[in-house]
């Protein structure tokens, strides 16, 4: 298993050594579908709370996936300067 990041580094990989290797391909979810994964999340946790509770716990999720999404476009990924 090798792991390697597509945005730093060497991007040429030698064939005879991806041979070895079953390449895969996971891009990061678009923001549509963070919000789809954590609003499950808070709703499972949170369904035995009062109903403003979850309310809250819901807006909170956004705020903290538009703080994510703005942080992203803010600092862009280098390779002399990852964060």
């Amino acid at each position: 298993m090798a792991a390697m990041n597509p945005t730093a580094g060497s991007f040429v990989v030698n064939t005879r050594l991806m041979r070895h290797f079953w390449n895969l391909n996971v891009p990061f979810p678009e923001q549509g579908s963070l919000n789809r994964i954590y609003t499950t999340f808070v709703q499972g946790h949170f369904k035995s709370f009062k109903s403003n509770v979850l309310d809250e716990a819901l807006k909170v999720t956004k705020i903290a996936l538009s703080v994510h999404d703005m942080v992203q476009n803010t600092f862009k990924k280098t390779a002399t300067n990852f964060h």
